[in-house]
């Protein structure tokens, strides 16, 4: 938790109900590819490095938390949240880069057959932003 002795991810948060559980959130570059430039084979691209590279670190620093980090009473104490597994959420590229019909069958087919971590891209994080600000504008209105 305070950074020494191993890999660090971007922001280890918990979620914010009666319970709390950790969730561990990796953030790469809004240009980064999502996909490789060039078909792999048949209308099919691979995944790009960094998709990759971002999921490898996020499993690896969510298994190092649980297995070493949040045992420690100084850890746990400073994190009032529950480790079991922990979500990772991954915030990459952007949907724009998805410009023909297999390039987003491959991304989404990719995306959807990962459990762990969560793969959000930048302008998909942007419009559940936009969403929930403006059904809190519209509950607001009616109250």
């Amino acid at each position: 938790m305070d950074g020494t002795g191993g890999q660090r991810g971007d922001y280890l948060l918990q979620t914010n109900a009666h319970v709390k559980f950790t969730v561990f959130v990796e953030i790469k570059k809004p240009d980064s590819p999502l996909l490789e430039t060039r078909e792999y084979r048949n209308g099919v691209y691979q995944v790009g490095k960094e998709l990759t590279g971002g999921i490898a670190q996020i499993q690896s620093n969510s298994l190092t938390w649980e297995t070493e980090g949040s045992r420690t009473d100084t850890n746990r104490d400073a994190l009032d949240a529950l480790t079991c597994r922990p979500k990772g959420i991954l915030i990459i590229g952007n949907t724009s880069q998805l410009d023909d019909r297999n390039k987003k069958l491959s991304f989404e087919l990719f995306r959807r057959n990962i459990s762990n971590p969560e793969i959000v891209t930048y302008d998909e994080l942007l419009a559940k932003a936009q969403f929930i600000i403006s059904h809190q504008v519209e509950e607001r209105e009616v109250e």
